[in-house]
């Protein structure tokens, strides 16, 4: 065969096509995959950053409760004093 023959310059264009088209597919998987892992993190980001708030909330709550219990405590001691 030589490059002037017909069926040399289909097959080369063929496996041409052909190299293009697989390239082509394995490079949108792969931005896909890049893609479902970007959404995977952003899942665990939301679900961290949920978490972070509760227990701020729950922080605030207990720094409450404790200033609740030093002012009753003061109470009682100025109470036991006198």
């Amino acid at each position: 065969m030589t490059t002037k023959d017909p069926k040399y310059r289909i097959t080369i264009i063929v496996c041409t096509v052909l190299l293009f088209s697989v390239m082509a597919i394995y490079e949108s998987r792969k931005k896909e995959s890049i893609a479902d892992q970007l959404n995977a993190e952003k899942v665990k980001v939301e679900q961290i950053l949920s978490g972070k708030v509760h227990l701020e909330k729950e922080l605030e709550k207990t720094k409450q409760q404790l200033e609740t219990l030093e002012l009753k405590h003061e109470k009682l001691k100025q109470a036991a004093d006198h």
